[in-house]
């Protein structure tokens, strides 16, 4: 033992003797022993496995010394159809799942499935023409298709609740790179969002790209959907805090600008728009469609907490056209409804 050269082990990086005591035999190396020394292995030194003799069709572990078939379920392939040791338990994996004839393992869940279409989505490459994750692993149900004939034009069919839907912005969410609709629909993707993989997912995202995502909304709470959208939520705080109703959308706050031709309810002038309350809010006015007016600040200024009956005729931009045209549009067309309004103020 003294006059034997010294072997360093590639892990735990220590200076043993190169024998048999210390190392495994290894045919492929310099000096016919292991790399990597007995200890880290999670043997103690001096023990020497006997390899058990095994019958055709199977093949003995180097490292467990464990007899197991010789199958790519707990050996796998090296090169040129060779097996590689150890065992699969032995390199930190599980043992393979081998699907019978016609049907395949799902990559993900590990769950043997038939190979169908009903169960995974088609692929070009493959044994059976389908992909290797099966559809509940892609967030969808078995037995959705993403092309099917039944569906009529401008309708697209929910490949996770399987439904028939419009194709529009109000069902699903626009992929900007396809510019094409995504194949999940908004309450199946908000469902998705909520699942426990998913928030890890994102929780990791943002703390690698946080400085990134600070930035990219400090620029859009500057654009022009960025300050509406911070608008309606102040105004809902406003109203949860009273406790009064506060349905109002983006969509309906567009649509009551396009009845007023993107001008100021009261003047007529094209500037900046602003949420007015029709029966202002300290006089418990809901944040509705029922209430709420396309105004300039000058006007939402002026306006105040006064009454819109006292205010409006007494302002030098009265008119009688754009007076019938607010009423209208918030639903008092008859002067009993008038009336009742004027008490209820």
């Amino acid at each position: 033992m003294e006059n034997t050269p010294i072997k360093i082990c590639t892990q735990c990086k220590s200076q043993f003797p190169a024998h048999k005591q210390y190392f495994y035999a290894n045919k492929n190396s310099m000096d016919g022993l292991g790399y990597i020394c007995k200890k880290c292995l999670g043997h103690p030194f001096g023990t020497f496995v006997t390899r058990k003799t095994a019958p055709l069709g199977f093949k003995c572990c180097t490292h467990c010394n464990r007899v197991l078939p010789a199958t790519q379920e707990y050996y796998d392939i090296q090169s040129k159809n060779k097996l590689r040791q150890p065992c699969r338990e032995c390199r930190g994996y599980s043992f393979r799942k081998i699907p019978q004839i016609g049907s395949k393992v799902c990559s993900k869940c590990n769950r043997e499935l038939p190979a169908t279409l009903e169960y995974f989505y088609k692929a070009k490459e493959g044994k059976y023409n389908v992909g290797k994750t099966c559809k509940e692993c892609h967030g969808a149900k078995f037995g959705c298709y993403r092309n099917d004939n039944n569906v009529p034009e401008g309708f697209r069919k929910c490949r996770r609740c399987g439904k028939v839907l419009p194709k529009t912005i109000h069902y699903f969410y626009l992929n900007k790179s396809w510019n094409n609709f995504f194949g999940v629909c908004k309450k199946c993707s908000i469902d998705i969002q909520k699942t426990p993989h998913v928030k890890k997912r994102r929780k990791v995202f943002y703390s690698k790209h946080k400085e990134e995502i600070m930035l990219k909304a400090k620029e859009w709470r500057q654009t022009s959907r960025g300050k509406l959208s911070l608008r309606i939520r102040n105004h809902i705080k406003q109203q949860k805090r009273k406790r009064l109703p506060y349905f109002y959308t983006k969509d309906l706050w567009l649509q009551c600008v396009d009845y007023f031709e993107g001008k100021c309810c009261y003047c007529g002038q094209e500037e900046k728009l602003e949420h007015e309350h029709f029966i202002p809010f300290s006089k418990d006015g809901e944040y509705t469609r029922n209430n709420i007016l396309p105004a300039c600040r000058r006007c939402n200024f002026l306006k105040g907490k006064k009454d819109f009956f006292d205010w409006y005729p007494n302002q030098s931009f009265y008119s009688k056209q754009r007076e019938k045209k607010i009423l209208n549009y918030l639903g008092y067309e008859s002067s009993r409804n008038i009336q009742q309004l004027k008490l209820a103020m």
